[in-house]
């Protein structure tokens, strides 16, 4: 009999469970273990694993119990699940069709709504506080934190800044929680927060008894507000800036580099904490969580770039076989471990890794050739006027240069003959960038130069802007901004360099304003550009805009306003300054320009000198028109005698005012030789005659 039943699954699970039962186990208790458990399948989506802890036995494993005969038969309800110690997954043969899952809960929106962000690391103590008061105290929901301490350079609200942006269910909503806060770190934490519009308790109820005035005033005569209008009370967007608190960092990452720090403002141990606290559809429109978390994400790969370049460092790198070769420089592995793997040199700027040495290999021995066709190769003689070699050492291997003193002779040797060279020679050479003089200028000149190896660069692209004015301004501008990102102290030198070159006709509206850009980034670096030879270019770029009807044009008055602005700024200009004016407004036919620099002097309670005076007669003598002449002579001749000191005649004013009458009338020297002939242009020309006659000039 018992063989019999040993031969059915299900009889030896009963008679398990009958041995378990005289051992002390109840039966009941495995019954419902195995009646609620539930086998290791589920859907293939969301596989979530439901198990009920069973009895183990010290030997045997974990056995489960079967559910009770039914109608005084044993049935099979389930497999046997015996879980050995070996870790072997149990097994289940119910079909899939009948398995029942535990049934998921939605997860709770408000839960979901008031959970708190994750800390960063190394949390300043009290921002922990913070979260829990904002979400639980305030009732602000979608709290959402930003680390920004990292950032390079920092963000406009300061450095060491942590943000932590949320969200009011309405605006007395905002303005409550807002005000709360700050009086919750003023009693509990004794700091000074300030928060940037919110309303206190007594000015919102001033603005809202003031609309409510307001109206019942528009009522009585038959208007309403307007919905959109701002009343300064719907703000829905408040941000309170706690200040500093201690920060949970040993010590700054960056205060190594900063012991020498010379600006605005002072540095701060601690970390700064912002609360963005804004309505719902305040957060809706501006979305800082887009705009922060894009700085966040371009700094971690910055991150990631720079750490993957310093494991790159690592290996060694070889360059050519050397007898005598050094080491290569940690300079040109990184920058070679770089170009290898496509990364930006920005990379290397926010890790502070400037150098002035790169390797320069080339393809073949013949193409590291200095001084190629196209006249470029000088003789002896001139060569020794020059400093540097001419040629590279014999004893140097022509595929490298990695020396600074000789990359740096290399390059003025080039730019010494350059200048040297004809006109029209050297704009053949610097016309086109693929020449053989850019070429060779290319592979001598470094990835991140030196101040002098750049101001030799700057030099030559001004003087092929001079000879080749169609070519643009493109290059040089180009060049002087990658110059300015490589953090070289730029002296007053380059940037008078550049501005000459953006001054050189013909100047356009973008021109002017990129000139003004830079004077101002010369201001801020701390050069004094407030010079007269800045006036007069800018005043200069103004004058030589086209007049072409498709060209951007200044407004009319753009001239005279920006004299006045530099009239309060630097006080009126130099006579040099003003004749160099006059002649380019008589050179670009700006003559109403002309005239009221003319008039600036008296308006000015200035006298005119003799040289303003000279300057003038010839120039509108120069415009060949007769009723401006005459007008200058009747007019000016005279004003002559009225300066303080007055203007003497002289063997120059009388030229000068001889060549105005020759416009003025033509036949002035036939008349002038009749004995009785008279008028004003007769008398005038005789006194001019006897000037002459009697400084011992030529008449």
């Amino acid at each position: 009999m018992l063989t019999s039943l040993a031969r059915c699954g299900s009889c030896r699970k009963t008679l398990l469970d009958i041995f378990l039962s005289s051992a002390g186990i109840p039966a009941r208790t495995v019954a419902r273990a195995r009646a609620t458990a539930t086998p290791l399948r589920a859907p293939p989506p969301h596989p979530r694993f439901f198990s009920i802890s069973c009895r183990r036995d010290n030997t045997s494993g974990a056995i489960e119990g079967n559910d009770s005969a039914h109608n005084g038969r044993l049935s099979y309800d389930g497999p046997v699940s015996n879980v050995e110690s070996g870790g072997e997954q149990a097994v289940s043969t119910r079909p899939w069709y009948l398995q029942v899952g535990t049934p998921q809960l939605d997860p709770n929106p408000l839960l979901k709504r008031q959970q708190l962000p994750e800390l960063p690391p190394d949390p300043p103590p009290l921002l922990e506080w913070m979260l829990e008061h904002i979400s639980t105290d305030l009732g602000l929901d979608d709290l959402t934190l930003y680390d920004l301490r990292q950032l390079d350079p920092p963000p406009a609200l300061g450095a060491n800044l942590i943000m932590i942006i949320g969200t009011a269910r309405s605006e007395k909503h905002l303005h409550v929680s807002a005000d709360r806060f700050c009086r919750w770190l003023k009693t509990s934490h004794k700091l000074s927060p300030y928060a940037d519009g919110l309303l206190g308790r007594g000015e919102l109820k001033l603005k809202l008894r003031r609309k409510a005035r307001r109206a019942r005033l528009l009522s009585k005569v038959g208007s309403s507000e307007k919905v959109n209008a701002d009343d300064g009370i719907r703000t829905g967007w408040i941000c309170v800036n706690v200040g500093n608190v201690p920060d949970g960092r040993k010590s700054m990452v960056y205060k190594d580099l900063h012991e020498d720090y010379v600006g605005f403002g002072e540095e701060i141990d601690g970390a700064k904490v912002v609360i963005q606290m804004l309505t719902q559809e305040k957060r809706e429109e501006l979305d800082l969580e887009d705009l922060w978390g894009k700085s966040v994400r371009r700094h971690e790969r910055k991150e990631a770039r720079m750490s993957a370049t310093e494991e790159s460092n690592d290996a060694p790198h070889q360059v050519g076989n050397q007898s005598t070769a050094s080491k290569p420089a940690l300079s040109d592995i990184q920058f070679a471990a770089a170009s290898r793997q496509g990364l930006s040199l920005g990379s290397y700027a926010q890790a502070r890794s400037y150098h002035t040495d790169v390797t320069v290999a080339a393809t073949s021995p013949g193409d590291f050739d200095y001084q190629r066709a196209d006249g470029i190769t000088e003789t002896a003689e001139e060569a020794e006027e020059h400093e540097g070699p001419q040629t590279l050492n014999a004893e140097q291997d022509p595929q490298i240069i990695s020396s600074n003193q000789d990359r740096l002779a290399h390059l003025q040797q080039q730019a010494h003959h350059l200048m040297a060279l004809p006109q029209i020679q050297a704009k053949k050479m610097l016309r086109e960038d693929n020449s053989p003089f850019w070429e060779s200028f290319d592979k001598i000149y470094p990835l991140f130069p030196a101040l002098q190896e750049a101001e030799i660069k700057l030099d030559v692209l001004a003087y092929r802007q001079t000879l080749c004015p169609d070519t643009g301004k493109d290059a040089a501008v180009q060049a002087f901004h990658e110059i300015a990102s490589s953090f070289i102290d730029i002296p007053v030198r380059m940037y008078t360099t550049i501005l000459r070159t953006l001054m050189q006709a013909p100047v356009l509206p973008a021109d002017v304003f990129e000139a003004a850009s830079l004077i101002e980034q010369s201001c801020a670096r701390g050069h004094d550009m407030g010079n007269e030879w800045i006036r007069a270019a800018m005043q200069q770029a103004i004058l030589q805009l086209p007049d072409a009807p498709f060209a951007p044009r200044f407004r009319p008055d753009a001239f005279e306003r920006f004299r006045v602005v530099m009239k309060r700024m630097m006080g009126p200009a130099s006579v040099a300054t003003e004749l160099e004016m006059l002649q380019t407004c008589a050179q670009v036919g700006k003559w109403r320009e002309f005239w009221d620099i003319w008039r600036s002097f008296p308006r000015a309670m200035r006298p005119r000198p003799k040289e303003l005076y000279v300057a003038m007669f010839h120039h509108v003598a120069a415009r060949h028109h007769q009723a401006e002449a005459i007008r200058c002579v009747r007019e000016h001749v005279p004003e002559m005698t009225l300066e303080e000191p007055s203007v003497t005649w002289d063997a120059e004013i009388a030229l000068a005012v001889k060549a105005c009458l020759l416009v003025a009338e033509p036949e002035i020297a036939r008349m002038a030789a009749q004995e009785d002939a008279f008028g004003e242009w007769v008398s005038l020309w005789r006194q001019c005659n006897r000037t002459m006659t009697q400084a011992g000039a030529k008449i």
